[in-house]
């Protein structure tokens, strides 16, 4: 019997709903619900997790990027840096003609799928390297973890992946997906067993608008609907098939934006200490003993914490490598750090923040499958169960469980 998975980018448990999410809230009343735990992390994290079945300390995926000097694909182009003290409206479009030119022939020179410098710092890049050379589908991208994709493979069961983000409709609301996702299912080779979908609109679109806005209830609503037009038409073409609906975390108000454009224009930054700035997190790189001081000015602030090495321990980011931070201060809701890294407009809603959070909770929905109560599901379930659903045996480096009784 086949198997689809739909993947729902930022839809929170908190979002189940009769009024905006009819549909969603009426089959996960009909079959197993889950309340679903994230990662610390960013969307690109989450999958990595996802897919291997193993946490990002174990696969040693986190961000894009990583400190990495000795590898950097990106040495000589310190000499843009003057390009940091233009307006963020000119530096912007200036960034991005760089990674559509420049960046282009880096990458076929250093065997990159794609490169480009719109999340660094020019005065900093040379620090930095991509994480992958490839894309998360690549065959054994993360080494001695393969993904559910490169099992299956292995076993001669065949997939498909169908992603939203297609660039045509990347910008439109979810009900302009919905006859090219309806298109793609039915285009489907009879002999796939495997499909995984992922819908990124909700949380483009709660970033965007902010979770509380009119516009993204009204964005609740149209996923509802493309869901439903999915999820039947997955059942309609095959008939023999078990669903799994589910999110990879949820998302929070978050309209107080803090600004620490500052600290760039410090002596010590590039040369004693480095800084990246995440929505939610900002991370330093120590360079020298003295480039401690910067964390005594993050800790006289009340926006949030540096996180202990036990707390790392327990969010399994306690890498054996100074590839993420050496120190990470976290970010409390409603505050939300702005501008950043990666947000080219400021972000009204946000994830990443500490997985404990109500606000940050997803959900897991099974359809047509026996699947085990538990109080949380992890994301690292979801492949022990994805291979125990085929008879597949499964590596001894998985970190979760299957769900099937």
């Amino acid at each position: 019997m086949k198997l689809a998975m739909i993947l729902i980018d930022a839809f929170a448990y908190n979002y189940l709903s009769d009024k905006y999410t009819s549909f969603i809230y009426k089959i996960s009343n009909d079959n197993t619900l889950l309340r679903l735990n994230p990662i610390l992390g960013y969307s690109d994290s989450i999958r990595a997790t996802i897919f291997t079945g193993a946490y990002p300390e174990d696969h040693r995926y986190w961000m894009f990027y990583k400190f990495s000097p000795e590898t950097s694909p990106f040495k000589g182009l310190t000499r843009l840096k003057f390009i940091e003290n233009f307006p963020e409206l000119i530096k912007r479009p200036m960034k991005i003609a760089i990674s559509l030119t420049y960046c282009k022939y880096l990458s076929k020179k250093f065997g990159y799928s794609n490169l480009s410098v719109q999340n660094f710092l020019l005065n900093t890049v040379e620090y930095f390297d991509f994480t992958l050379k490839e894309n998360m589908l690549t065959p054994n991208v993360f080494g001695d973890y393969r993904t559910i994709f490169d099992i299956l493979s292995e076993n001669n069961i065949k997939w498909q992946y169908i992603n939203s983000t297609n660039p045509i409709y990347l910008l439109r609301s979810p009900s302009s997906q919905r006859k090219y996702l309806l298109s793609k299912i039915r285009d489907i080779n009879e002999e796939t067993d495997f499909i995984f979908i992922y819908l990124h609109h909700p949380d483009i679109l709660a970033h965007r608008f902010g979770i509380n806005s009119k516009r993204f209830k009204n964005v609740l609503k149209e996923t509802d609907i493309l869901v439903k037009d999915l999820y039947e038409e997955l059942i309609r073409r095959f008939k023999e098939i078990s669903v799994i609906i589910f999110s990879d975390h949820g998302m929070a108000d978050a309209q107080k934006f803090i600004n620490f454009n500052d600290i760039f224009k410090e002596k010590g930054f590039g040369k004693d200490y480095l800084i990246a700035l995440d929505s939610t997190m900002v991370r330093i790189w120590y360079l020298k003993e003295k480039g401690y001081k910067i964390r005594e000015y993050f800790e006289n602030l009340n926006y949030g914490r540096f996180l202990s090495k036990n707390e790392l321990k327990d969010l399994k980011i306690k890498f054996d490598n100074r590839w993420y931070f050496d120190d990470i201060y976290l970010i409390e809701p409603p505050y939300n750090i702005y501008p950043n890294f990666t947000s080219l407009l400021k972000p009204y809603a946000m994830h990443a923040y500490h997985p404990d959070l109500e606000s940050q909770k997803g959900i897991a929905i099974f359809y047509n499958m026996d699947v085990r109560k538990k109080n949380e599901v992890e994301l690292v379930d979801f492949m022990p169960t994805v291979l125990d659903y085929f008879g597949i045996s499964k590596p001894n480096n998985l970190r979760g469980e299957s769900l099937l009784k």
